[in-house]
């Protein structure tokens, strides 16, 4: 199968622009690559349209590699660019706690397409969570925060989903996998 072409640009650019960067894990070198296919393949298996894959895809680039926004709708297409900027956080030299507040209120103005993106974001990131834990143990120094202060956010971002989306697999997986980590010691 061909995947389309603005599918396929998303994950060329998305390899370039984040080429050298990996995962956050205790004991191996993921690229970081692997995320956002992971959203993108969540997304597309969810039956979601070529442009929210492809913003999926190219969801974290503004906020990790200093792409602006206008590069990205020159790149791809406005709406593209449009789906990252609903999903895109504060500057990290903004304080943890501040950068996800101003997510999570943005998120709920979001439209459809930018709350199915954050989602699939969430829970490529819940399951890959579950799997480090399981392989290497203690997860939560990674992360520079205790487990129930970043479980606080992963809930509300959850409650922001549900509401803006509705009960949907991907919506539904996510409590289940959130659910699951909540029983993680």
């Amino acid at each position: 199968m061909m995947y389309p072409r603005v599918v396929m640009r998303s994950l060329e650019l998305a390899a370039r622009w984040h080429k050298g960067q990996t995962r956050k894990h205790p004991s191996e070198e993921i690229p970081y690559i692997a995320h956002p296919a992971g959203v993108g393949m969540l997304l597309m298996r969810a039956g979601f349209d070529d442009e929210i894959i492809a913003a999926g895809i190219l969801h974290d680039v503004v906020e990790d590699c200093g792409v602006t926004l206008e590069d990205l709708a020159s790149a791809m297409t406005p709406r593209i660019a449009e789906l990252v900027s609903w999903v895109t956080e504060p500057s990290k030299s903004v304080p943890w706690s501040e950068r996800k507040r101003v997510y999570r209120e943005r998120l709920a103005m979001a439209p459809h397409g930018a709350l199915a993106i954050a989602t699939a974001d969430h829970l490529h990131n819940m399951e890959s969570l579950i799997s480090s834990v399981q392989t290497s143990g203690d997860v939560w120094t990674l992360f520079h925060i205790d487990k129930q202060t970043k479980m606080v956010h992963e809930r509300q971002v959850f409650n922001i989903v549900h509401s803006g989306l509705g009960a949907s697999p991907l919506v539904d997986l996510l409590g289940v996998v959130l659910d699951k980590i909540e029983q993680l010691s």
